[in-house]
């Protein structure tokens, strides 16, 4: 069996407007992001608006609005913004005493706009003009450039003020603060467009006896130490955000190779070890990954991760956590070591 995380269906999205009007058309306005939180039990008595040259803070008494975009029948996929039309079918009995899977395809994409108020609540709104241009960028921009000022708001009244997230959206604003909703479902795919692959009941017990097994002979520290490196490495290719994809993805490899120093040494003599080169081969790898991390985490760097970035030190923790298992697949050592540049 391929076990490929690229193995993925067309994802397909649909998306238009909502609040236009006349004197705020689709294509006016600028770039901007809005969030709205609903207090719990501490009512407001009365409008406050705080006003900047790119941001207005509203905390009121009254009705919310909000809308948005849905899937039916389909159900949320393993990473963020990203949905599945399921697929059903039946094993059945053949003549030769095998089983065939039969499938029921289910091809039925279906894409609904809500709109919809909230009344009678207190709420705390959020109305950010934004640089991104792109809906993903925007919703990025909006939760860096707000997160001080929820803190401080946080810190200061307590979590119930900010204490139900209403609604998190993306559009345009104009100048009398008016917000232009631009609806946009997340990713949609099928499960029928993905080849089927057959996996031996015989097989996975072979596996797992042999593998599983045998790591759950190792001592508790070490089971310990593995388990955070793969609860790490799970939230981070789960991560909505690149950068917090990479930050968690450097925690599991820290975890799973750098136990008790912060020097990088172990890794590249870990990866030595696994792939059959020298130490010194890994030296600008992983020593770039290892820079990156450190300006990301103490703030010296925007926050701003490339893909290419991302993939290097996922593959870097893949391969160290499939050593732990036993031995990394062949072509996971390909795949690090062309990343690294190494022949």
């Amino acid at each position: 069996m391929n076990h490929s995380h690229n193995e993925e269906p067309d994802w397909l999205v649909a998306g238009g407007w909502q609040r236009t009007d006349d004197a705020h058309p689709v294509d006016g306005g600028v770039p901007a992001y809005r969030a709205v939180f609903k207090t719990l039990r501490i009512i407001l008595s009365g409008r406050v608006e705080l006003l900047w040259p790119n941001l207005l803070v509203r905390f009121d008494h009254g009705t919310v609005e909000i809308g948005g975009m849905d899937l039916p029948g389909a159900v949320p996929a393993r990473v963020p913004n990203r949905w599945v039309l399921p697929e059903r079918g039946e094993l059945v009995e053949t003549s030769s005493g095998t089983r065939r899977y039969e499938p029921t395809i289910n091809m039925a994409f279906q894409f609904a706009a809500r709109q919809d108020e909230l009344e009678h609540v207190s709420y705390v709104e959020f109305l950010l003009k934004t640089d991104a241009i792109d809906p993903r960028g925007q919703l990025v921009e909006g939760r860096q450039r707000l997160a001080s000022l929820k803190v401080i708001l946080e810190l200061a009244f307590g979590s119930r003020l900010l204490g139900l997230p209403v609604t998190e959206e993306v559009g345009r604003l104009f100048d009398d603060w008016h917000f232009n909703r631009q609806l946009s479902t997340d990713e949609l795919g099928a499960e029928s467009q993905l080849p089927a692959v057959g996996l031996e009941a015989t097989t996975l017990q072979t596996w797992a006896r042999t593998v599983i097994d045998k790591s759950m002979l190792r001592s508790e520290p070490a089971r310990n130490r593995f388990r955070l490196a793969c609860e790490w490495y799970w939230t981070a290719i789960h991560a909505e955000e690149p950068v917090m994809q990479f930050l968690q993805l450097w925690f599991a490899v820290e975890v799973a190779a750098m136990p008790n120093t912060t020097n990088i040494r172990p890794v590249r003599e870990r990866l030595a070890e696994i792939c059959g080169n020298q130490p010194g081969d890994w030296d600008v790898f992983v020593g770039q990954l290892y820079g990156k991390r450190s300006r990301l985490a103490h703030g010296s760097e925007a926050r701003q991760v490339t893909h290419s970035e991302v993939s290097g030190v996922r593959v870097l923790v893949e391969v160290l956590l499939e050593a732990e298992f036993g031995s990394a697949s062949p072509a996971r050592i390909a795949e690090l070591q062309r990343l690294a540049g190494l022949p």
